[in-house]
């Protein structure tokens, strides 16, 4: 890759890089190949495309230098466009471009996101887990399984055209108790459906109140919604500057506060001379 070139125009991407990987005629047929394949590919599905390409060689391919070299080549390409580089393919080749980032689009946050997201899929502990949430049980006489927590759309459809009420929703805390309507623990519904989001699922340190929002005009009462409250976070310099707490705070606010005194004392043996004490 060639160095860095910054641009200084906000309308500019911030940074423009040339990807030129070195390989043989064989593999550089191939990445034209794919380059193609590409170009005609929607960014946020271009990773996969890519994967796939990766996983062909890695298959057919065994210990093969070069071969190597291009698994090495697509692999820092999937990290590089995950991480929100741009893939402008030219006939002349491929150049990587990072824009400013723009806070108001969350198709391309979601993107940047979503190789973390996937990854968490790939635990044991996370595929066991969600494994068993989905598996039908009897419970109440009901075959069931998470998935009956889900709203029936065909349900709101026909509450919209009949002018019924569509939702009657409520807020439920958290906690290792189980669901009435499901024998599920709460903590494991509320789990199951953070998954769900975009942002990669977490624990963090602290206190936290978890809740479910659910619907009670449908059976079962699905879940359609969820929230936390948790303890504010630690060493956020923004805040603790001005509360009062960095000792960059602590220095600026002693010189705000700063107030010198006086007083006078009369000198005993000195015929009644003051001095002055400050």
């Amino acid at each position: 890759m060639s160095k860095m070139n910054p641009l200084h125009n906000n309308e500019q991407p911030i940074a423009i890089e040339s990807f030129t990987p070195n390989l043989n005629e064989l593999f550089k047929q191939r990445f034209s190949n794919l380059l193609v394949k590409l170009d005609h590919t929607l960014y946020y599905k271009r990773a996969a495309i890519i994967q796939e390409e990766l996983s062909y060689i890695y298959d057919n391919y065994d210990n093969d230098l070069d071969a190597l070299k291009y698994c090495a080549t697509l692999s820092v390409l999937i990290d590089l466009s995950q991480q929100g580089w741009l893939l402008d393919i030219q006939e002349t080749g491929l150049t990587l471009k990072m824009e400013n980032d723009n806070l108001d689009d969350k198709a391309k946050i979601r993107y940047r996101l979503s190789a973390e997201r996937n990854a968490q899929f790939k635990q044991e502990s996370v595929k066991a887990f969600i494994r068993t949430m989905e598996t039908e049980k009897t419970y109440n006489n009901h075959d069931i399984s998470v998935k009956v927590l889900i709203g029936d759309k065909n349900f709101l459809i026909d509450a919209i055209n009949n002018n019924r009420r569509i939702c009657d929703p409520y807020i439920q805390q958290v906690s290792n108790q189980r669901d009435i309507f499901t024998g599920y623990k709460l903590s494991d519904i509320w789990r199951y459906f953070r998954y769900t989001w975009s942002i990669p699922y977490k624990t963090m340190p602290g206190r936290d109140l978890f809740y479910l929002v659910r619907d009670r005009l449908q059976p079962f009462h699905p879940v359609i919604g969820i929230f936390a409250l948790g303890n504010s976070v630690l060493n956020l310099t923004v805040r603790d500057d001005d509360i009062g707490w960095t000792v960059d705070a602590i220095k600026r606010n002693m010189n705000i506060q700063t107030n010198t005194t006086s007083c006078e004392n009369t000198v005993s043996g000195t015929l009644g001379k003051k001095y002055l004490l400050a």
